[in-house]
């Protein structure tokens, strides 16, 4: 019962209405890959069966995959690889492999996690087109985006009503 009462609580929270500034970045330009610091270990977990990591299986789907690193037994970041997204296609990546959402844990900030692991993505990937969005208020975010080599591409706005998500009023940078 519990569980049907926080589904419900939110799916409620998903049908207000949000509006977010963003930049895509893409990965247009190819820099020499990052490593990751070596007390740090990367899994790369696919959709299928169970990985034993809670947080990491109530988000899988047949279409994502997450690049996970872990502090020892610690999850201590995760960025997901999504095919089929329907704001990317809305504005104009087709074909292209969206990264997010990506989240490193606070005490974990700042060591070059996030950069390392979009390095490793986009050498996964080599003939992909990668997309990300992120907010224009996350700088954070976007100095590891810009550090792992991808570049600003659009600035738009996203509203999401009701659980979907519209892409407009797109600005190439």
């Amino acid at each position: 019962m519990k569980k049907v009462f926080k589904k419900f609580i939110r799916s409620i929270r998903n049908l207000k209405f949000r509006s977010n500034d963003l930049y895509l970045f893409s990965n247009e330009e190819k820099l020499p890959p990052l490593s990751l610091p070596s007390q740090y270990s990367l899994k790369v977990i696919d959709t299928n069966g169970k990985s034993g990591v809670r947080q990491i299986d109530r988000r899988k789907r047949s279409n994502n995959l997450c690049y996970a690193v872990f502090d020892g037994e610690k999850l201590v970041h995760t960025s997901w690889i999504f095919k089929k997204k329907s704001v990317t296609k809305q504005l104009g990546y087709k074909d292209a492999l969206t990264i997010g959402p990506c989240e490193t844990v606070k005490s974990h900030r700042g060591k070059g996690i996030y950069p390392a692991v979009l390095s490793t993505i986009q050498k996964d990937n080599p003939d992909a087109e990668l997309v990300i969005f992120v907010k224009l208020s996350n700088a954070p975010s976007i100095q590891g985006i810009l550090k792992a080599g991808f570049q600003k591409t659009l600035r738009f706005k996203m509203l999401k009503i009701f659980g979907f998500k519209l892409a407009f009023k797109h600005k190439p940078l």
